[in-house]
């Protein structure tokens, strides 16, 4: 029997590509914070020359559990230029990777001219993810 409570995953990994009107953007850092009871976590990625950019998933490892619900706020930034963009904004209800919008967010086409707008979905999830990325 253990004594340590099970990893929850705060941001679960994402991965795409960084882009002005279909033109890649090299050399931007990507910001992304998790909120967790009351701690921010936070990490960054430069896009490469292609602008792709890849973040791994973010555990964390609970001392005490969630006495009501696990949530999760969740955001990705980043400065392009002099402009911060919202790339990601999200809020996570369950504590299982992939559970932000039921599936794994990978090559996905992030274009700062475009609007932040609701990630599809699959039934299994509660959360919401508003983002400028999309993908097939």
């Amino acid at each position: 029997m253990g004594f340590f409570l099970e990893k929850k995953c705060l941001f679960s990994g994402v991965s795409g590509r960084l882009v002005d009107k279909g033109s890649p953007i090299s050399n931007v850092e990507l910001h992304r914070k998790a909120e967790y009871r009351e701690k921010l976590y936070e990490d960054s990625v430069i896009t490469d020359e292609d602008g792709y950019f890849r973040f791994e998933s973010m555990w964390a490892r609970p001392l005490v559990d969630d006495i009501d619900q696990f949530v999760v706020h969740q955001y990705i930034t980043a400065m392009v230029g002099e402009k911060e963009i919202l790339v990601w904004r999200g809020g996570k209800l369950e504590p299982q990777e992939f559970s932000e919008v039921g599936y794994k967010v990978e090559d996905a086409i992030c274009d700062v001219n475009d609007e932040a707008k609701p990630m599809k979905s699959s039934v299994k999830t509660n959360g919401i993810v508003i983002s400028i990325c999309t993908f097939n």
